[in-house]
């Protein structure tokens, strides 16, 4: 079973003991299953951005040789390891797209800017997604097979992957948006075949041809060959904003059609997690409704075939995972809260690190296992 990540993430694991190989990684010890694993950066006491993941609430820095700054955008736990997407700087160079194995930093290959965004680990090799310019200053998607970097194909429009996954067969899924639509416009490849997501039945009035919905893909999750993609699509009308805002909602590789989770109402769905025989999909909802002009957008999550689910506190459910009977979802926009929370249906844990130096950094997150 693979699940996305994106740049916070929750992971849990029971830890399997691995014997140790040439290459020295850093184990998981971690003998409670439903620990958190959830990564992003610091602030040290210096001022610089760090690098790092929380096991629990314990805090574990990142380093390299030459690093001096960096942020992780994605993590993943398999197997006992931690596997963590980011971008690092030197005195050298900035914003040099890595992944880390444990503690064992590899650079991806780039010739200019890159960001890897998610990342997995199957059949024995790491698997990046992100986006990376080309020679026309075009930013297109693109992912790595370990170390080496593999160009999708041109979407025409500025485009880059969100999350990344695997099925069973050895089929890699990525999926995202482009930016052919103000909102953007949801896409995936199967390995390098391209499609478009959503269906082509919008009547535009200027070319009075069909266009496609627009939207974006923020999250997938497999089960063995099974995809599911979850993400903002078109939307409804808005009477506060004045005008079509987008609605949380649900695609799948055999239904490009897109499935609003919350019929006429306005949000977002930034995280899948297909766990207990189930989907569950995190993300906000305004509870009143698109017309309402005192906006309020509330942390919550759907359960495949249940209605929505508001979390006690919060603004957006940014990640979310699920192990043995306990749903765990990261939170932003708690009240009273400056740092990154996570919520395991019965209390807050907040991400303050190992010491009370610095600050967590509050930036998008994504969830695997």
């Amino acid at each position: 079973m693979n699940y996305y990540l994106k740049i916070l993430a929750i992971s849990f694991i029971s830890i399997q003991l691995l014997s140790s190989c040439e290459k020295k990684t850093d184990m998981v010890t971690e003998s409670d299953p439903g620990v958190a694993f959830c990564a992003g950066s610091y602030t040290n006491e210096n001022g610089y951005q760090v690098p790092c993941y929380w096991s629990g609430t314990s805090r574990v820095e990142l380093k390299g040789e030459g690093l001096i700054t960096g942020v992780v955008n994605a993590i993943y736990v398999v197997n006992g390891i931690v596997y963590c997407a980011g971008t690092y700087s030197s005195a050298k160079k900035s914003g040099i797209p890595c992944y880390w194995e444990g503690s064992l930093l590899h650079v991806l290959d780039a010739a200019g800017y890159a960001v890897p965004s998610c990342i997995t680990h199957a059949g024995g090799i790491t698997y990046t997604g992100g986006e990376y310019l080309d020679e026309t200053n075009k930013v297109q998607s693109c992912y790595w097979k370990g170390s080496a970097i593999h160009k999708l194909s041109d979407q025409g429009y500025n485009s880059k992957v969100i999350c990344i996954g695997v099925t069973s067969s050895g089929n890699v899924f990525c999926a995202g948006s482009n930016s052919s639509t103000y909102t953007g416009s949801p896409y995936y490849y199967k390995n390098d075949e391209y499609h478009h997501l959503s269906v082509n039945d919008i009547l535009n009035p200027f070319s009075h041809a069909y266009d496609y919905h627009s939207g974006e893909v923020k999250g997938l999750d497999i089960v063995g060959e099974e995809v599911f993609f979850g993400g903002s699509g078109e939307g409804v009308y808005s009477a506060w904003a004045g005008g079509t805002q987008p609605q949380p909602g649900k695609w799948k590789e055999d239904d490009v059609a897109f499935t609003a989770l919350s019929i006429d109402y306005d949000g977002s769905c930034q995280s899948v997690c297909a766990a207990n025989g189930t989907v569950y999909y995190g993300g906000n909802l305004d509870p009143d409704g698109p017309n309402n002009n005192n906006k309020e957008l509330t942390a919550c999550y759907w359960q495949e075939g249940t209605d929505v689910t508001f979390l006690p506190d919060g603004q957006l459910v940014q990640a979310i995972g699920y192990y043995k009977s306990t749903l765990f979802c990261v939170v932003t926009g708690i009240s009273g809260k400056s740092n990154p929370v996570y919520w395991d249906g019965a209390q807050w844990y907040e991400l303050v690190g190992s010491t009370d130096i610095g600050k967590a950094q509050l930036r998008c997150y994504a969830i695997a296992r």
